[in-house]
Protein backbone atom coordinates (compact mmCIF):
# COMPACT_ATOMS: atom_id res chain seq x y z
CA UNK A 1 0.00 0.00 0.00
CA UNK A 2 2.58 2.50 0.75
CA UNK A 3 4.43 2.01 -2.61
CA UNK A 4 1.29 2.23 -4.24
CA UNK A 5 0.49 5.76 -2.38
CA UNK A 6 4.50 6.65 -3.60
CA UNK A 7 3.48 6.19 -7.01
CA UNK A 8 0.27 8.18 -6.67
CA UNK A 9 1.71 10.83 -4.98
CA UNK A 10 4.65 11.40 -8.09
CA UNK A 11 7.74 10.10 -5.39
CA UNK A 12 10.52 8.75 -6.88
CA UNK A 13 11.49 4.92 -5.39
CA UNK A 14 14.11 6.31 -3.61
CA UNK A 15 12.83 9.16 -1.92
CA UNK A 16 12.81 9.36 2.09
CA UNK A 17 9.66 9.03 3.56
CA UNK A 18 7.64 9.56 7.08
CA UNK A 19 4.61 7.48 7.59
CA UNK A 20 1.65 8.47 9.30
CA UNK A 21 -1.04 5.98 10.36
CA UNK A 22 -3.86 5.69 12.32
CA UNK A 23 -5.86 1.88 13.05
CA UNK A 24 -6.62 -0.31 16.02
CA UNK A 25 -5.92 -3.44 16.87
CA UNK A 26 -4.25 -6.05 15.24
CA UNK A 27 -2.57 -4.29 12.47
CA UNK A 28 -1.54 -1.45 15.29
CA UNK A 29 0.10 -4.11 17.01
CA UNK A 30 1.62 -5.94 14.16
CA UNK A 31 3.48 -2.03 13.19
CA UNK A 32 4.22 -2.26 16.74
CA UNK A 33 6.15 -5.42 16.55
CA UNK A 34 7.57 -5.34 12.59
CA UNK A 35 7.89 -1.50 12.41
CA UNK A 36 11.58 -1.85 11.39
CA UNK A 37 10.91 -4.25 8.62
CA UNK A 38 8.18 -1.42 7.06
CA UNK A 39 10.51 1.62 7.40
CA UNK A 40 13.20 -0.62 5.95
CA UNK A 41 11.37 -2.14 3.32
CA UNK A 42 9.39 1.60 1.98
CA UNK A 43 12.76 3.76 2.89
CA UNK A 44 10.75 5.27 5.99
CA UNK A 45 12.75 6.99 8.42
CA UNK A 46 9.92 7.55 10.56
CA UNK A 47 6.36 5.69 11.19
CA UNK A 48 4.70 7.61 13.05
CA UNK A 49 1.26 6.59 14.70
CA UNK A 50 -0.92 9.78 14.23
CA UNK A 51 -3.95 10.81 12.78
CA UNK A 52 -2.71 11.42 9.37
CA UNK A 53 -5.18 14.58 8.57
CA UNK A 54 -5.71 14.27 4.71
CA UNK A 55 -4.78 10.50 4.76
CA UNK A 56 -6.27 8.22 2.55
CA UNK A 57 -8.59 5.02 4.23
CA UNK A 58 -7.20 1.96 3.50
CA UNK A 59 -7.83 -1.63 3.78
CA UNK A 60 -4.71 -3.81 4.50
CA UNK A 61 -5.65 -7.65 5.53
CA UNK A 62 -9.49 -6.51 7.03
CA UNK A 63 -8.26 -4.30 9.29
CA UNK A 64 -9.08 -0.12 8.46
CA UNK A 65 -6.15 2.14 8.06
CA UNK A 66 -5.75 5.24 7.88
CA UNK A 67 -1.98 6.51 5.77
CA UNK A 68 -0.12 9.70 4.92
CA UNK A 69 3.20 10.14 3.35
CA UNK A 70 5.24 12.75 3.31
CA UNK A 71 8.53 12.75 1.18
CA UNK A 72 11.82 14.22 3.05
CA UNK A 73 15.08 15.89 2.00
CA UNK A 74 18.20 14.54 2.39
CA UNK A 75 18.19 16.39 5.46
CA UNK A 76 15.39 14.73 6.64
CA UNK A 77 13.02 17.36 6.68
CA UNK A 78 10.22 17.68 4.93
CA UNK A 79 9.30 18.44 1.14
CA UNK A 80 5.71 18.25 0.68
CA UNK A 81 3.04 19.10 2.96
Amino acid sequence: RIQNLRKDSGFDVTDRIRIYYQSDGRLQKALAALGSYVKNETLAVDLVEASPDGGQAVDINGEPCFIRIERLGSNGTNVTP
